[in-house]
């Protein structure tokens, strides 16, 4: 998405972990190779939700889980996305999946 940590931290944005959940489809041993993909399934602003699924060698679902982020300031206090980094804002909007059909977020490709 072009946004890697580091370079949200130089424009004074922490992004702090809230929740982590992990569900275990599968075993897998440290020398089997694996896929992760990673997507954002709930962007409100303030907080982002990011999915992932991890595969196996054969392509068999290993485990699947979510992230909760919240965006705050230096001083830890939460940040408007919107308000203060609009292009940021932009960006998580196109990449999140809709949640809510209320959502008044732009239309995202494929809508």
């Amino acid at each position: 998405m072009g946004w890697d940590y580091a370079k949200l931290e130089a424009m004074g944005i922490v992004s702090a972990v809230v929740n982590v959940s992990c569900d275990y489809r599968r075993p897998t041993t440290f020398s089997d190779p694996v896929t992760i993909c990673t997507s954002i399934a709930e962007f409100r602003g303030v907080t982002v939700k990011f999915a992932y699924r991890m595969t196996g060698p054969n392509g068999d679902e290993v485990c699947t889980g979510t992230s909760l982020h919240a965006f705050l300031n230096s001083e830890g206090r939460p940040v408007s996305i919107k308000r203060c980094y609009p292009e940021l804002y932009d960006s998580f909007c196109l990449l999140a999946s809709p949640s809510d059909p209320e959502d008044k977020r732009p239309p995202q490709k494929g809508d």
